[in-house]
């Protein structure tokens, strides 16, 4: 068992941690910026439009070109894939295009086969989390990583950052289409590595992770300020914020 503090808060007796991936392991805003422009060119080719419409796909699923940078209210990066392709449809109508929750599905698809090929130039891991995770393994904590992503691109991510020999287990949507906010990934985590929610924290950089920990009655949920999701927001749903894995303290 170890304990977790910061200056403003500690949490005691932990055996179990969860980590979100995107925003939380690995830089979301290169992962994903270059997934949504992938999409957002397949989609304009598929429907035969204007490329004025680049820019404009490519905020419905919540990424600013000019900033390079995720919207902080997503949805990409904050809702699950079933959610964001109701959007883009509810988008593309108000636009007066019809799409079928298929095609959408089908381009995704595809989109994700042709990026897993050039991959390893948009996965970069952020700040402390790697001595993060090594210090954790060094005093037995179990580790998984729980996910929206396929448990397979979960671990190819992983693998290249090069940590994928501290984690005992992967959970994603192959598991459950249910959002992360309904628990039941957590619950299927605590399952796989027979820990109990009174022993474990979860990791998040999204208000669905601190949902999720809440549902499933995990000792925290600890927000990460590194992703969409600025500070206050997250404290909306958690006390337990961080700016920075070298705020923590474990002992």
């Amino acid at each position: 068992m170890i304990n977790l503090k910061t200056k403003n808060w500690s949490v005691e007796n932990i055996d179990t941690v969860l980590f979100d991936k995107d925003g939380t392991i690995q830089d979301l805003n290169i992962y994903w910026g270059e997934i949504i422009k992938m999409r957002s060119d397949a989609l304009i080719d598929r429907l035969k439009l204007k490329p004025s419409f680049f820019e404009k796909i490519c905020l419905w699923m919540g990424y600013d070109l000019e900033k390079k940078r995720l919207l902080e209210k997503g949805p990409v990066g904050i809702l699950s894939r079933e959610e964001i392709i109701d959007q883009l449809i509810i988008d593309f109508k108000k636009n007066n295009i019809d799409i079928k929750r298929e095609v959408i599905l089908k381009i995704f698809d595809e989109v994700h086969r042709n990026f897993l090929i050039k991959m390893d130039d948009y996965v970069k891991i952020l700040p402390g989390i790697r001595d993060f995770i090594i210090d954790l393994k060094e005093k037995s904590i179990k580790i998984a990583i729980v996910t929206s992503d396929t448990v397979d691109n979960a671990k190819k991510c992983i693998n290249l950052l090069g940590i994928d020999k501290y984690v005992d287990q992967y959970i994603g949507r192959d598991h459950s289409l249910l959002p992360k906010a309904s628990g039941e990934q957590a619950k299927i985590a605590l399952n796989l590595l027979n820990s109990k929610a009174e022993n474990t924290v979860c990791f998040g950089d999204a208000p669905m992770d601190l949902l999720m920990a809440e549902k499933s009655e995990l000792k925290a949920g600890i927000g990460i300020a590194f992703g969409q999701t600025p500070v206050e927001e997250l404290l909306k749903y958690s006390k337990y914020v961080i700016n920075s894995y070298n705020q923590l303290r474990i002992y």
